[in-house]
């Protein structure tokens, strides 16, 4: 077979579907079918790596690359199908596969047989590597069949390779490749600034990549959910785009839909994507990411513990494997006051009346997260929830005959249920009696002059009304 032939072979196979980075553009004279070793053993080796969020991993023409810019993915399933009625020792062979796409060979239009599947899934390095008998000279189809564990949301397009492959006017039997994927990176967050007591609002953000699938196939189905434990109400669901600088708000139900539960109860919110919604995914930068944000009260404590998971599933509507965010947790604890006597905690006080500050109540501003809060019969009152952190106590109102607190109390509530809480021990101190002098003293002898004047004073009075009735 002359040069100009089989260099213009090799060329259809790369735009036909054999991956364009695994043929040579041209290949020497030498490099003809007629100098394949039928009797050499050969290997395919698939390297399976996250994609960069910039540039490629590398120039791939089927030899290993040396330093490939991404992580390795374990986990995942690739399935490998020799095309039979192939045969590359012959220029025939050639011939025919130089004509071949994905779908001649793989589904309902395929006119060419495959081999049984060869399945494997990658190893901790993301490698996957066959050697022979497992497989030997001919053309192979190339599927991902399954992400595993791994954050693979988009596969590999399925992708023709031959084995050998020519490399500088030899034959390369060593052949590595490295299919394209996108990857889910999903994150949530809780924001407690603002969250201290029962009934305040938990703010939860879901942040995902947009996750770009490779070159020639686009998002055809990107779905959010999160199922709210029972100790949080749903409230309010925002959804939105961001592509560098700019942010997009998504609308419901043109960009997507909206599935939630009543406000103030548990249960499942979901964020499917419209038609219009995945036309605005597939039109941004693969660095661009969609936020979800949902609003949530808290309804109780439980043991201290609210956590919560959001799941992502892109191209996936059937829901077969989804990229699960890690627990996020919002640490919540029980407060318990006991009032009790000073220097005697078994002489508990009723009617002491607190308010609980989340700042320094001498700082500008400040207001009680909890008002009120007044000691029973058994001199304690509990607050059924706080997030954890610094409080300030504040005594409003003493029991009877006792002194108030004159500085606010500072407390460090941690996390713990209303069986468990949090004891903060409050003394007060009696107001003293008022207490008479002793005889005896300057000041009793004071207080007998006194008396002595007012005697004296009182026969005056007397006397004189006694004159006046004389005149």
């Amino acid at each position: 077979m002359t040069t100009t032939r089989f260099s213009r072979r090799l060329r259809l196979l790369a735009s036909a579907g054999v991956a364009a980075a695994l043929l040579a553009a041209a290949a020497p004279a030498h490099a003809s079918s007629a100098d394949i070793d039928t009797s050499a053993s050969v290997s395919l080796t698939i390297h399976k790596f996250e994609q960069p969020a910039t540039g490629t991993l590398g120039t791939n023409d089927g030899t290993k690359i040396a330093n490939p810019g991404g992580t390795p993915l374990a986990d995942v399933e690739f399935t490998v199908q020799k095309v039979t009625d192939v045969d590359l020792t012959t220029d025939t062979g050639w011939a025919t596969a130089s004509a071949l796409t994905v779908a001649d060979v793989y589904g309902s239009t395929a006119t060419h047989t495959l081999g049984t599947g060869i399945v494997r899934t990658t190893d901790s390095a993301g490698e996957i590597t066959l050697t022979s008998p497992a497989v030997g000279i001919g053309l192979y189809l190339v599927r991902e069949t399954a992400p595993g564990t791994s954050s693979v949301v988009s596969p590999a397009v399925p992708f023709l390779v031959a084995l050998p492959q020519p490399a500088n006017g030899a034959w390369n039997y060593d052949v590595h490749v490295y299919p394209k994927n996108a990857v889910s990176r999903l994150t949530k967050t809780v924001d407690e600034s603002k969250a201290h007591v029962i009934g305040d609002t938990l703010p939860w953000t879901i942040t995902n990549d947009v996750s770009k699938a490779p070159a020639g196939t686009s998002i055809s189905s990107y779905e959010i959910s999160d199922t709210l434990e029972s100790r949080l109400g749903y409230s309010s669901t925002t959804v939105s785009l961001v592509d560098g600088s700019t942010t997009s708000t998504l609308a419901t139900p043109r960009d997507y839909t909206l599935t939630a539960p009543t406000v103030g109860t548990s249960g499942d919110v979901v964020v499917s994507l419209t038609a219009s919604g995945l036309a605005k995914l597939n039109g941004v930068a693969s660095t661009a990411k969609v936020i979800v944000e949902i609003d949530t009260t808290v309804l109780s404590i439980g043991d201290g513990t609210i956590s919560n998971t959001a799941t992502a599933y892109i191209n996936d509507p059937q829901h077969a494997h989804g990229t699960s965010s890690t627990p996020t947790p919002s640490k919540w604890g029980a407060l318990r006051v006991v009032k009790h006597v000073t220097g005697d905690s078994t002489k508990t006080l009723a009617g002491a009346v607190f308010d609980v500050y989340a700042v320094d109540p001498s700082t500008a501003g400040a207001t009680a997260v909890v008002t009120g809060a007044t000691t029973g019969a058994n001199g304690s009152v509990q607050v059924a929830g706080l997030r954890t952190g610094d409080y300030w106590l504040v005594e409003t109102t003493a029991p009877t005959g006792y002194q108030k607190l004159a500085q606010p109390v500072k407390i460090t509530v941690a996390v713990g249920s209303t069986t468990s809480p949090n004891v903060a021990d409050i003394a007060d101190s009696p107001i003293p009696p008022f207490t008479l002098p002793l005889t005896g003293g300057s000041t009793g002898a004071a207080f007998t002059a006194a008396g002595g004047a007012l005697v004296v004073l009182a026969l005056g009075v007397v006397l004189v009304r006694r004159a006046r009735r004389r005149a």
